[in-house]
């Protein structure tokens, strides 16, 4: 990509990297370096052309966490920390991402975008 003067580089991170919780100290830790890389690798790579972000979505729908979530604990949770009181779709991610691949994001670089429903504004 910095031979050819242009690229995009997205990560994926996680809201809990901004917002721990205290049940998953590794996992935060680990998405918490993701963005300090991403946010290092834009620093070297921008005089190149090359655009460095990072996705850090929160609570979505899916496989892993359903029952949870359809749970009356997971119930509690959406009610008490997602703002509009449910967690996000799973084609929530579709329209950053492509914002991030596109042109449209040519003169962002180093950010980290949450997607996340709102839950990192408590």
């Amino acid at each position: 990509m910095a031979a050819r003067g242009r690229g995009k580089i997205i990560n994926i991170s996680s809201v809990l990297a901004l917002h721990p919780v205290p049940t998953v100290p590794a996992y935060a830790a680990a998405k918490a370096a993701l963005i300090g890389y991403t946010r290092s690798a834009a620093l070297e790579y921008a005089a190149f052309g090359v655009q460095i972000n990072v996705l850090a979505p929160g609570y979505l729908e899916g496989p892993k966490n359903a029952a949870y979530f359809a749970s009356a604990a997971g119930r509690r949770f959406q009610d008490r920390f997602m703002p509009d009181g449910k967690v996000g779709p799973t084609d929530a991610l579709n329209g950053p991402l492509l914002f991030l691949a596109s042109a449209m994001s040519d003169h962002v670089t180093g950010h980290v975008l949450i997607v996340d429903g709102g839950y990192s504004i408590w």
